[in-house]
This record gives C-alpha cells, sequence and structure tokens, in this order.
C-alpha cells in the first residue's frame, strides 16, 4: 500500500562539485533579499546591531552566491554586491540553470513562476528550495513531484512562519 510506496529506496541526492554549495538566487526583490540576508549575503550597512557580519555567516555554512536572476536590474545589483560582487547576473531563469556553477536554487519569484522554475532546476540536477505557494494547480504538483523523484535532489517547501528565526 502506500507506507510500502514511500518506503521505496530513493536514489542518492546530487553531490556538490566541491565541498562549497554553490548557491542561486531566483528572484531578489523582497522575499528573495530576505533569503540572501538570512544566509549571509547581506551588505555591511544593512546589518542589525549585534548581527554576525555575512562573511562569518557563509563561511560557517560553507556557501557561496554563484549566481543571481531577477528580471529588474536595481534588484540584480544589490544581489551582486550583497554576494560580495562573486555572482554572475541572469535575466533569464533558464540560462542559470544551464551553469555549471550552480548546485542549488531558492526561488522566491512571483508564485505563478514557482512551479515551472521549480520543474525545471530539479530537470537541471539542481537542488531546490522554493516559496509558498508551491504551484497553482494540483497537475503542476504532481509533476514537480515526478521531476523531484526522477532527479533525487533535495527539495524543500518554504513558509515564513515556519522558516523564520522570529517564529
Amino acid at each position: 500500500g502506500l507506507a510500502q510506496k514511500s518506503r521505496k529506496k530513493r536514489s542518492a541526492p546530487l553531490p556538490s562539485r566541491n565541498d562549497t554549495l554553490n548557491l542561486a538566487f531566483i528572484g531578489v526583490g523582497s522575499r528573495g533579499k530576505d533569503h540572501m540576508r538570512s544566509l549571509g549575503f547581506i551588505l555591511d550597512k544593512d546589518l542589525e546591531p549585534g548581527q554576525t557580519p555575512g562573511k562569518e555567516v557563509r563561511e560557517s555554512l560553507n556557501i557561496r552566491c554563484s549566481a543571481v536572476c531577477d528580471l529588474y536590474d536595481p534588484n540584480l545589483e544589490y544581489a551582486i554586491q550583497a554576494s560580495g560582487g562573486e555572482a554572475k547576473a541572469y535575466s533569464n531563469y533558464e540560462e542559470l540553470l544551464a551553469a555549471d556553477d550552480v548546485d542549488a536554487v531558492v526561488i522566491a519569484t512571483t508564485d505563478h513562476w514557482h512551479a515551472p522554475i521549480a520543474k525545471a532546476a530539479a530537470e537541471a540536477g539542481k537542488h531546490v528550495y522554493v516559496e509558498k505557494c508551491m504551484s497553482h494547480n494540483v497537475r503542476e504538483t504532481y509533476e514537480l513531484r515526478e521531476a523531484v523523484r526522477r532527479r533525487g535532489i533535495v527539495f524543500q517547501l518554504g513558509h515564513q512562519n515556519r522558516n523564520s528565526t522570529c517564529y
């Protein structure tokens, strides 16, 4: 039955190409910037009193921001600066997903793009963190689930009330 299916052996997650996880942020507006900041991709001028500097956070997590994607140039400029100038800028998520130096993506675009981009990322072998809402219909949900299972990537759905340190 159902319990037996859930115990089915899953393929091992795809490894990073090196010891550092190369993250890409797709959608670096309000929520995307919040995710960047929480992972240590923050400008010194934006640090709160007593907050750990971004570089220390990134080093403790062993991550780097290798790419950012947004349609709005000021968002891209901020994200590049917050990455320490390391991130490559994209205005097209398909090009970003084709990049060899991206292991995982954080998707914080407008809601109707969440499922299509998450599915494309999974199919490209990228690990995925996607903001809520994950999909707009049942068909998208099943298609995304199948892409995640087929590629064996790590997938996480974000909910602000569960992922925020203030809760």
